[in-house]
Parts: structure tokens; sequence; C-alpha cells
């Protein structure tokens, strides 16, 4: 099982949390890290909430809104232990609040919030 969180410079209840990394780890059956923790993203803004979705085949995508040096949410793919970036083009504007869906096939649907509106939207596998 893999975890993502986000990794605050300046945690709660601090007035301005700051720069945020985006941190992964994989972990056994009874919770305990498999390992230590991988750095997907770093300084990707104040509030990026890191979402993850797997597939049987060990493929997982990682989705995050923020916003900074990296204002694009984005997403990675991770191969049982490899980790490789692979942004996709329909990220590069930010999406507030994006979430993960479901992961269909080779192909990832999500949801993010903007404009009023509420946007599902499917990014292409690999």
């Amino acid at each position: 099982m893999w975890v993502v969180w986000q990794d605050y410079l300046n945690p709660p209840p601090a007035p301005d949390p700051g720069a945020t990394d985006i941190r992964l780890r994989r972990l056994d059956a009874n919770g305990a890290a498999m390992g230590n923790a991988q750095l997907v993203a770093s300084n990707v803004g104040r509030w990026p909430v890191p979402d993850i979705a797997c597939r049987a085949s060990g493929v997982c995508d990682i989705l995050w809104s923020g916003s900074g040096v990296r204002p694009a949410s984005g997403w990675r793919v991770i191969r049982r232990t490899a980790v490789r970036r692979a942004y996709h083009d329909a990220w590069r504007r930010g999406r507030p609040m994006t979430r993960v869906v479901a992961v269909d096939g080779d192909q990832l649907w999500s949801v993010f919030a903007g404009a009023g509106h509420v946007w599902v939207t499917l990014l292409p596998g690999e």
C-alpha cells in the first residue's frame, strides 16, 4: 500500500505554513513503513491536498493542487518502487482541490472545482 502526504516547513498551527513538499511511502499489510519516504515534489504551495490511486499492476497516479514555484497540479506514475514524473498538459494551469475519482484501465478520472463549477476530467495513461 502507498500513502502520500503534504509535508509542511512550518506545520499548523503556524499562521503561514510556507512552501510544502509532497512525500510518498510504501507500507506493508500491518501499516509498517517499507523503506524511506520519497520526495514526489517540492515547493508546491501551501495547501496541495495530495491524492493517490493505484492499479493492481503497481502503477499509481498522484494528483495535488497548489501554488508557488510549481503552480500546476501534477501526476506521477509509480511502478512498484520506481518514481517517474509525468506531468500532463491539462494540469499546467493548476486546479483547486483536485481529487482522484477512479482508475479505469490505464486512465485516471479526477474531479476539481473552478469558476463556480465542479469539473470531471479523464487523464490518459502512460
